[in-house]
């Protein structure tokens, strides 16, 4: 693991009403609404290859110098993911954010309150993502017998923590999740390890 601290020109973190000369750009595009971060992808990637101690890269943080609960991760077309987050709630947003997406690219496992069952197109982008290793913490199956998690009912450590328990990917219904509550479905969970 490699920290390497960069200075911004201002504190802060950039939103549709107030710009904030920062590293690498990062935005809030609709603060207190969404959790959505944005970052200048160029700035970054600039950045990451100015250093050759980040040639092997795969995950790449950015912690912004806000109180402003915020957090999102991007997976880069380079092959690194970049996981952004604030200090609000840094440790278990980071938690989220950097090991749960950008790390294990794991699905979000919470469910919005405006949505029922999974829609068709939402399923067949689920099982894109899914052909290429990404997101394989929820599943459109049912049965544990199909979940991608099924070994892990052997394992004696988490005999009583897995199952196949329904919500997940934002819907309350038509996906499954392997625990009751995680990181990935709220971020003050512990870690069952």
């Amino acid at each position: 693991m490699l920290g390497l601290c960069v200075k911004s020109k201002e504190q802060g973190i950039s939103t549709p009403n107030h710009s904030i000369d920062t590293a690498f750009g990062i935005t809030i595009p609709e603060p207190r609404v969404t959790t959505e971060m944005l970052f200048d992808a160029d700035k970054a990637s600039s950045f990451i290859s100015s250093k050759k101690e980040l040639d092997d890269i795969v995950l790449f943080t950015i912690i912004s110098n806000t109180d402003i609960y915020a957090g999102t991760t991007q997976i880069n077309s380079e092959g690194y993911s970049v996981a952004m987050c604030t200090r609000h709630d840094m440790p278990n947003v980071l938690r989220h954010e950097s090991g749960g997406h950008g790390f294990g690219w794991l699905a979000d496992e919470y469910v919005y309150d405006n949505v029922d069952t999974i829609t068709k197109e939402h399923a067949e982008q689920l099982l894109f993502y899914q052909s290429v290793g990404f997101f394989l913490n929820v599943t459109l199956e049912s049965d544990l017998e199909n979940a991608y998690w099924s070994h892990l009912k052997e394992c004696p450590k988490y005999q009583n923590i897995v199952g196949m328990f329904e919500g997940g990917y934002y819907y309350p219904h038509g996906v499954w999740r392997s625990e009751s509550i995680s990181v990935m479905d709220d971020n003050l969970s512990l870690i069952h390890i």
